[in-house]
């Protein structure tokens, strides 16, 4: 006669056996894909014409090079290159501006990863990641704005997006007024406000300007500037410029 105690060890010991054999069915989770190249803090940006264009910002180690490929409706792909952001003293900070879309789409792009000897085949790739253009004909436009927010990046920050987004989840493109962070110079920092920003940066337009807090012992906003890739068309370096 079987003990009941080594019925109920059988028991246990076939449903984790039954678990392990589905974990190993089961493909790894896509969204694994950027954190295993290292990519982090990845946002789109606005570009001077949306409804044909759209900039992204990404952190990535700056042992190998970098593409993104872009699909468009039907299968249609293109790649172009990421570049190496000239004011980041780590080279870890990547951009790319996609042109020459059509109004009004969607688009699903992923960053790939490029050895230093390999001239074309990638040896990494990201996640697909996905946005729509803006559409000139569209009458509605609901949008997110943040302000000051440079305190509580750990906590309030993260909860009040999720929230602003439960809100509004239609929302096209949100605008940060400045304040993002307390002390520009504390990578930490930024890396909370990504963290906060959520993956959503990836397919909404992020379009953020400095306040004094980002200039706050960066007197050329440095940091801010590193972190995103903005228009280059207003009257300083893109720290003030314009989008339709």
């Amino acid at each position: 006669m079987t003990r009941p105690g080594i019925r109920t060890l059988a028991a246990v010991l076939g449903v984790l056996a039954l678990i392990a054999a589905v974990v190993l069915l089961v493909p790894a989770a896509e969204s694994r894909r950027d954190a295993t190249l290292g990519i982090a803090r990845l946002v789109l940006n606005p570009a001077t014409a949306p409804e044909s264009s759209a900039a992204v910002n990404f952190t990535a180690p700056p042992t190998a090079r970098y593409s993104l490929e872009i699909r468009g409706p039907g299968g249609h792909a293109a790649a172009i290159d990421a570049r190496a952001d000239a004011l980041s003293v780590t080279g870890r900070r990547w951009s790319a501006t996609f042109e020459d879309l059509d109004p009004g789409t969607e688009y699903r792009y992923r960053i790939r990863s490029h050895e230093e000897t390999t001239a074309y085949e990638p040896t990494g790739t990201g996640d697909w990641h996905r946005f729509t253009t803006a559409d000139p004909g569209s009458t509605d436009l609901d949008f997110l704005w943040f302000a000051d927010v440079q305190k509580g990046l750990d906590r309030s920050w993260p909860a009040l997006v999720s929230a602003a987004v439960d809100a509004s989840p239609d929302a096209r493109l949100s605008i940060h007024s400045g304040d993002l962070v307390e002390l520009p110079a504390e990578d930490s920092q930024w890396d909370a406000w990504f963290s906060g920003l959520g993956a959503a940066a990836s397919g909404r337009i992020v379009a953020p300007v400095p306040g004094n807090h980002e200039g706050h012992g960066d007197p050329n906003f440095t940091a801010f500037r590193s972190n995103f890739s903005l228009p280059d068309n207003g009257a300083t370096d893109e720290t003030s410029y314009a989008f339709d």
